[in-house]
């Protein structure tokens, strides 16, 4: 949590998601504790601006008299680097890169399959594309 103000982060925390949201849900997840988001988070990688999760703003009960904002950033133990936390979104980009990679370069035809945030409720939105 940060003042929206600037300044120091005046709490980290990290919060286990329930084993039902899934990474197309997980918006829906946090708007549900949060509210709406009010910004996307994102990390640049490559030179390449990369959305890897959410800002909301804090709840009083939770921030205060202080205007803050929560980042929420889903995180899993880094495959390369075990007992390392990456944001789930880097993880899953690096994933689909190295299977796109591998699935080249033995001349595979291949498709990728993206999910589009949604509500828990709602029947999954999936966009298949084919890697040339």
């Amino acid at each position: 949590m940060t003042p929206r103000s600037g300044g120091d982060v005046i709490a980290d925390e990290i919060l286990a998601l329930p084993v039902t949201a899934e990474p197309d849900t997980f918006l829906d997840y946090f708007s549900g504790l949060f509210g709406e988001p009010t910004d996307s988070a994102v990390v640049e990688i490559d030179g390449e601006r990369m959305p890897i999760g959410w800002f909301f703003r804090a709840p009083r009960e939770i921030a205060g008299q202080e205007s803050c904002e929560v980042e929420v950033v889903p995180m899993v133990e880094d495959p390369a680097e075990p007992g390392e936390l990456i944001s789930f979104y880097v993880a899953q980009a690096r994933a689909k890169a190295d299977f796109i990679t591998t699935m080249q370069s033995h001349d595979v035809p291949t498709k990728i399959a993206n999910m589009h945030q949604r509500a828990a409720d709602e029947e999954p939105d999936v966009e298949v594309i084919p890697q040339d």
